[in-house]
C-alpha cells in the first residue's frame, strides 16, 4: 500500500504531465495534511521531492475534506495547500491540488496588490472583517445576475456577457460588481485551469454539471465561462494580474 508521503510525492510526477498547460503549473507549493489533532507540513526540496517538515497542533478547527490554500503562520507565513488525506481516494485528486496551487500563485503574485484596489476589501479591512469573501451579501437572485448566469453558448457569447456585466455594475452597484469580478477571477481561473488539466490527461470533468443553485459557487461557474470566452478571443492569461484587469475593465 502506498504511504502518505508517496502519494504526496506523486504530485511532482503529475506535474510533469501537465506543466505545459500553463506557466503557473511549473511550481509546487507546501502541502499541509490536516487532522483533528494536528497539521502535518510537507515541503518540496531542491531535488523536487517532498519531505516531512514538522507537525503542529491543530488550533484552527477541523474542516472535513478541506481543500484550500492559505498562509501558515508557523511556517514563515508561507502559502500552502491544505488538504485532508481522504483527497487521495478521489480520481481527480492531483488536479484538485493544482487548483489550490493556482490559489497559491495568485497569493504570491498579485492578490494583495489587487485587493487593495477594491473598495469592498478596504471597507471590510476597516471593520476587521476577514470573512468578507465568504459572507458578502451578493444578490444572487437579482434579475440582472440570473440573466448573466443563464447566458447560453453562442458565437457572440463574449459580447453578451460583457453587456450583462455592464448591466450588473450599473444596476447592482460598484461593491457587487467588485465582489463578482473578484470571485470570478480568483475561483473562476483556478477552476478553468483545473478543467484544462482534466481534459489534458483524460480524467472525468471536475464539474460535470452546472450547479442549479444560485450561491457563491455560481460565481466560479460564471468566472470560468467568462475567462474561457476571453481566452477564445486571444486575451492573455499567462499574466494573471493583466487577466484580472481585463475582466474588471470588462473589455477585450
Amino acid at each position: 500500500m502506498e504511504s502518505l508521503i508517496d502519494k504526496i510525492n506523486a504530485i511532482t510526477f503529475f506535474q510533469k504531465q501537465i506543466e505545459h498547460i500553463h506557466p503557473l503549473l511549473k511550481r509546487c507549493f507546501p502541502v499541509v495534511v490536516a487532522t483533528e489533532a494536528k497539521l502535518d507540513i510537507y515541503d518540496i526540496n531542491s531535488e523536487n521531492t517532498y519531505n516531512f517538515i514538522k507537525s503542529i497542533p491543530n488550533r484552527f478547527g477541523f474542516i472535513k475534506s478541506i481543500r484550500a490554500a492559505f498562509p501558515i503562520q508557523v511556517y514563515d507565513n508561507r502559502i500552502a495547500c491544505i488538504i485532508t488525506s481522504d483527497i487521495f481516494s478521489e480520481k481527480n485528486c492531483y488536479a484538485t491540488i493544482f487548483h489550490e496551487f493556482i490559489h497559491c500563485q495568485q497569493f504570491e503574485l498579485c492578490e494583495n496588490e489587487l485587493k487593495n484596489t477594491l473598495k469592498i476589501y478596504n471597507d471590510a479591512k476597516s471593520k476587521e472583517d476577514s470573512m468578507w469573501e465568504i459572507n458578502f451579501p451578493f444578490p444572487y437572485i437579482a434579475k440582472e445576475f440570473i440573466e448573466y448566469y443563464e447566458t447560453q453558448q453562442t458565437p457572440e457569447m463574449l459580447t453578451v456577457l460583457i453587456q450583462y456585466r455592464n448591466r450588473i455594475k450599473a444596476s447592482l452597484g460598484l461593491e457587487c460588481y467588485e465582489y463578482m469580478n473578484w470571485e470570478e477571477w480568483k475561483e473562476g481561473f483556478a477552476r478553468y485551469i483545473e478543467t484544462q488539466i482534466t481534459k489534458e490527461i483524460g480524467l472525468s470533468a471536475p464539474y460535470p454539471k452546472q450547479n442549479p443553485t444560485l450561491a457563491r459557487d455560481s460565481l466560479y461557474i460564471t468566472g470560468e465561462r467568462f475567462i474561457r470566452a476571453l481566452i477564445s478571443k486571444s486575451a492573455d492569461n499567462s499574466n494573471i494580474g493583466i487577466l484580472y484587469e481585463t475582466m474588471y475593465n470588462n473589455e477585450l
